[in-house]
């Protein structure tokens, strides 16, 4: 048996690369597909999708938010010897979720425990913004250098990582998720403090010639 999916929108039958469909596949029958194609032929093209040479394909939406082919997926054609490869589906998903990503899926293994490192290896990055994660769930170093990174940047008080209102909001739908403390956080500022000030420190020493470094006091905030 062929089976065909396709997307409905409202009422009114499309091609599954068109922006704002609901995915609700539906299957045909290739004995249904046939007696269709005896009644209209043209009908037969709402449910099997054609390209400009009338070459059948199959397409695959990517589920990336910002996916980065100009059809937002895959077109899959079923008409080569080729047909049955997957090789053109694992080439778009490492261009949007990396290779990494893609190698622990094949692997079946969890992406949060897949990564390896420290919170001071993360925050040595030199000439680098801090570590994020696009696709895939922060892990545990991730999310405490991205938390330290926004509470300083922000200006927020590092008891908020308690509190009930950020812990269901950050925490929903991840029952696995390991939170830090605010002293945990504490640590973790203090850590990129003594790292980017010794950084900073040796980019002024190795400066070749004087800086000029001046400061408003009247328009400058008191903390």
């Amino acid at each position: 048996m062929v089976h065909v999916t396709f997307y409905i929108i409202s009422d009114s039958l499309t091609f599954p690369h068109i922006s704002g469909s609901t995915k609700q596949p539906l299957e045909i029958s290739d004995t249904e597909a046939g007696a269709r194609e005896e009644d209209d032929e043209a009908e037969l093209y709402v449910y099997v999708a054609h390209d400009a040479d009338r070459q059948k394909y199959q397409f695959f939406p990517c589920a990336a938010k910002s996916c980065k082919s100009k059809l937002k997926g895959v077109r899959h054609y079923q008409d080569g010897k080729d047909c049955a490869s997957t090789g053109n589906l694992k080439k778009h998903a490492v261009t949007c979720f990396s290779q990494a990503a893609v190698d622990n899926a094949i692997q079946g293994n969890d992406e949060s425990k897949a990564k390896h490192g420290s919170i001071f290896a993360a925050f040595a990055r030199v000439g680098q913004h801090v570590l994020k994660a696009t696709h895939c769930n922060h892990n545990y170093y991730e999310l405490r250098v991205c938390l330290a990174h926004w509470v300083t940047e922000s200006n927020q008080s590092v008891r908020i990582v308690e509190d009930d209102g950020f812990i269901e909001i950050i925490g929903g739908g991840r029952p696995d998720l390991q939170l830090l403390s605010c002293t945990t956080l504490t640590q973790d500022i203090t850590t990129a403090y003594n790292i980017l000030r010794n950084c900073i420190t040796k980019l002024l020493q190795d400066h070749p010639s004087v800086i000029s470094i001046a400061t408003d006091a009247w328009t400058s905030p008191n903390h």
